[in-house]
């Protein structure tokens, strides 16, 4: 090992106390033994949206409950992560629109046992649970009332706890102690905090006046990343959202609950269009989630993609943490160099009606690195060569990795990308 590398890999583990990778690793084992995926499809011969929710049943009244649902995508498939326990699947067909059950409307129940799936297991091998809608559905009825409008979400414990929340940047859950938290311990991050897609305005069903501007942080980071940029930044043409997420988790999770958050507004409110703005491995989490929603043929509703400081190469440091901690970090093991994820990311191409804007950091030089960084990311991993070939604008910018969000030069490159047309 070099010198330079054993420096990087002092300055990473000195940071960090056994304790904390110890808390890591029993956290990581509690969450892996306790969640499990419960998969299901819908295959329908009627019309109408399906909605699946997942219940439970009262020990002392036998009385059922809805924990949670889920807006299919287009083949039909959905998941529900809960801890394990025994559960009924059921759904209705949303026929009048209006998100709310009604008498009449046919329902399907999935056979019981639930089929259920650990955390963790490949997710090609899991097992699915069908419900099939035929013709006889609409003499079932679902034993419960079912009222999934926005009105009626708090009656859900979702693992988006804190879906279409009003942001307040002073808020507990985006301080210093809850984003360690999301590093350290997630399955108590996800109890406490919960996954967020937090908006500065509400709206109702249906409201599709302006585009949605989704941005996303970075790792151990939380949307109050964003506060001095949004104060900067000419936000009125614009509805702003802000995902939040655990920076333990793998990159690929975080972004497939982003991914089922925008599948679910886009079905409620037809028409949306959207941009996304990421910085840091938020660029990483993005691209993903549009690879998601390209593949699933969702992605005609993004407009704009503009990324900040993001290292497209991965990080060093992850790779050299990973060789020599206890715990193998999943978030790590994503932005290693070397990763599968980075190598398959680097094969997912934009689609072309994307328009993308590319912005990199290039002051804050930290000699640990060894080689020209923004004092968190490297020049090289940010200037990932086929992003730039990709990009309409690629602007650099003369700031370290997090003052880049409020550089006027990030401003007026942010506005000029939003003003372009739609899907030049």
């Amino acid at each position: 090992m070099t010198v330079m590398r054993w420096l990087v890999l002092a300055s990473v583990l000195a940071s960090l106390s056994a304790c904390e990778l110890l808390k890591l690793r029993d956290d990581l084992e509690q969450l892996y033994d306790s969640v499990s995926i419960i998969s299901g499809q819908v295959e329908s011969e009627l019309k109408g949206q399906a909605i699946a929710l997942l219940a439970s049943q009262s020990a002392s009244d036998g009385t059922l409950t809805a924990l949670d649902y889920r807006f299919p995508d287009r083949s039909g498939r959905f998941n529900f992560q809960q801890v394990q326990g025994h559960y009924q699947l059921f759904a209705f067909l949303d026929q009048n629109g209006d998100f709310v059950y009604q008498t009449g409307e046919p329902v399907a129940r999935a056979n019981e046992p639930l089929r259920q799936n650990r955390l963790g297991t490949d997710s090609d091998a899991w097992q699915i649970n069908r419900l099939q809608f035929t013709t006889q559905s609409t003499a079932e009825r679902l034993p419960f009332n079912a009222d999934v409008s926005v009105g009626g979400l708090q009656q859900f414990d979702r693992t988006v706890r804190n879906m279409g929340v009003p942001v307040d940047f002073n808020d507990p859950r985006f301080s210093a102690e809850a984003i360690a938290s999301g590093m350290w311990e997630p399955s108590r991050w996800a109890l406490e905090v919960g996954y967020g897609f937090y908006l500065t305005e509400s709206w109702a069903d249906g409201s599709n006046d302006r585009p949605l501007l989704i941005m996303v942080h970075g790792i151990n980071g939380s949307p109050k990343v964003f506060e001095q940029l949004l104060e900067k930044l000419e936000t009125a043409p614009y509805r702003i959202a802000l995902y939040h997420y655990p920076s333990a988790m793998s990159i690929d999770d975080n972004a497939y609950v982003l991914s089922q958050i925008v599948d679910e507004l886009l079905i409620r409110v037809p028409g949306q269009q959207y941009s996304v703005l990421a910085h840091s491995m938020g660029g990483l989490v993005a691209k993903r989630f549009i690879h998601m929603q390209h593949r699933a043929g969702n992605s005609d509703a993004l407009q704009h993609f503009i990324s900040i400081s993001v290292p497209w190469l991965g990080h060093k440091v992850a790779e050299t943490g990973l060789e020599y901690s206890p715990v193998e970090v999943p978030v790590w093991q994503d932005i290693a160099p070397s990763s599968r994820f980075i190598r398959l990311l680097r094969t997912f191409e934009l689609p072309a009606p994307i328009d993308y804007t590319m912005l990199f950091s290039h002051e804050g030089n930290s000699l640990l690195q060894g080689e020209p960084n923004d004092g968190v990311v490297a020049l090289r991993s940010q200037l990932d060569p086929l992003m730039q070939d990709r990009a309409q604008r690629l602007v650099g910018v003369d700031e370290d990795h997090v003052g880049i969000l409020t550089h006027p030069r990030t401003i007026a490159a942010i506005e000029q990308a939003l003003a372009e047309p739609e899907n030049q």
